[in-house]
This record gives C-alpha cells, structure tokens and sequence, in this order.
C-alpha cells in the first residue's frame, strides 16, 4: 500500500463489473460504490449499474460531506504553530527534495513552507495530479454529492474532517519515513497507476487489494500504517453502514476504493456480519 494510492485510486466506467455492490439484510437494501476521489472527463457517463442505485436511493452518504467543510478548520489542522515552519521540522535533505518537486510544479515556497509534513505531501500529490486530466472536482464524491443537492436528497457524512484529517496527523508522528517515501514515489506513479486501471477495468478486487495492500520494503510499521489510514475508519464506517440498513434507509453510500478490499474492509466486514453482498 502506497499513500498516494490511498488518497487518489483511478478508475474507468467501462468493465465487466462496476466497483458498486448491492449490500441487503432482510427487507433492507443500499448501495456501496467504490469511489475515485480524482477523476476526469472521459470517466463520465459513469457505469448504468451505478447510476441506476443511485436513482433507486433515498440518500447519499460520503466520507465527509465537501461543501459543508470548514476550510479555516482543514487549514488550522494543516498549518504548523508558532514560528515554526516546514524546514524546521524535516530531514533537511527530505526537505530539499519537497522544495525541488514543489519548484518544479511552480508552488511558491509561501504557499507550503507553513504546512506540516503530511498536509505537505499531500498537497504535492494533488499538485503533481493537476498537470494531468484527473481533477478533484470531477471525482465521483463531488459527482453525487452535486446530484443529490439537485435533487434534493439528503446528504450526510461518514467522517468529520477533523476525524479524516487526524488519521495523517498520527501517522505523520508514527514513522515520518512513510511519507518521505510516498513523496519518491511520485516519480515512478505510472506504471502502478496503469495496473490499478486494468484491475478496475475488469472489477477486479483482488488485484486492487493486492496493489493497495502490498507492503513495501521501504516503509516501517506497516501493519500500523494500515491501522489507522484504513482499519480504523472501516470499522466506524462500517457501523454508520449498518445503522442505515437497521433502520431500513436505502443510501447510496460512496467511499474510497480502498476501504472496500482486504481483509478489513467493507465488504469482508460486512460479510462477516451475514449481510449479502451483490457486485453489479
């Protein structure tokens, strides 16, 4: 598993199964999609299968609810205290190869030189995503999120984004190496990219488990890292999940693509609690 794979999973409408699967105990029914949070142009029209469960929907649950975000508050989570700065609190080679990337993408230093390592990384990896196609505002939270509030669904959120937010943050003080090499791994992106798009072309979860999962030889506490940008937040979602087919409320629930597979994500828990899973 790869940081920059965790925030940003691609994806394409067209294979042989949607990354949505139908999760249904007695009477009560939902839909869970796998969802790309960075997308573009070409992924649209989405799958029939998708945008069907979203029609047959009473609601719209996601990680976090975006327009209702308080940027002042993502922001002061992000930003280092005091007289602090970036520079400050990194490697100082690490932070020579941070500036370098950020220069070459044409980010002032003001811009990042505030923000705490992992808040830095990450905005480097929305960055470095912007030269492409792939667009936050097209990715498919935004999608349904928009098309609920025009049709006047109810909209609610998972996660807050202080709870998102504070999985990096404790990351970041577990093993700052992770994110340095998350950061080198932008560089050799397109070959890993290109197999997660083949997987997702023909519905493959396995093979998009085994990408996301995969340790790598580079990254210490592994099975931690796991813990708290996936385990952790599964088990809380997985229980918003089962309140709503508890009280019988059909949602269209869209999460990230990497809570879905291993042996702690969604659809295994859900599994494990009897519930029936249908891919469609």
């Amino acid at each position: 598993m790869k940081l920059i794979f965790l925030i940003i999973i691609l994806s394409m409408s067209v294979f042989s199964k949607s990354f949505i699967w139908e999760v249904s105990g007695g009477d009560s029914k939902l839909y869970l999609l796998g969802s790309v949070h960075i997308a573009s142009e070409e992924m649209y029209p989405l799958a029939p299968e998708i945008e069907n469960a979203y029609s047959e929907s009473e609601g719209v649950a996601l990680e976090i609810v975006l327009d209702q975000v308080n940027p002042f508050e993502m922001m002061g989570m992000m930003m280092l205290q005091g007289n602090q700065n970036l520079k400050d609190v990194m490697d100082s080679v690490e932070f020579e190869n941070i500036k370098k990337m950020f220069t070459e993408l044409g980010v002032p230093e003001m811009s990042y030189i505030k923000l705490k390592p992992w808040a830095a990384t990450l905005v480097l990896m929305q960055q470095e995503m912007a030269r492409t196609d792939f667009k936050q505002d097209l990715g498919f939270d935004y999608y349904f999120m928009n098309k609920a509030r025009k049709d006047s669904l109810e909209v609610i959120g998972l996660e807050t984004v202080k709870e998102q937010l504070s999985a990096f943050e404790e990351l970041s003080n577990l093993n700052s190496d992770f994110l340095k090499y998350s950061i080198e791994e932008l560089n050799n992106s397109t070959k890993m990219i290109n197999e997660m798009l083949e997987a997702w072309k023909s519905g493959d979860t396995n093979k998009i488990n085994e990408i996301i999962n995969m340790p790598s030889e580079k990254t210490e506490n592994y099975e931690k890292v796991t813990e708290i940008l996936l385990d952790r937040r599964n088990f809380k979602m997985q229980e918003k999940i089962e309140g709503f087919l508890k009280d019988n409320k059909k949602y269209f629930v869209v999460v990230g693509a990497g809570h879905l597979v291993g042996e702690n994500g969604l659809l295994k828990l859900l599994k494990n609690k009897k519930y029936k899973l249908k891919q469609l």
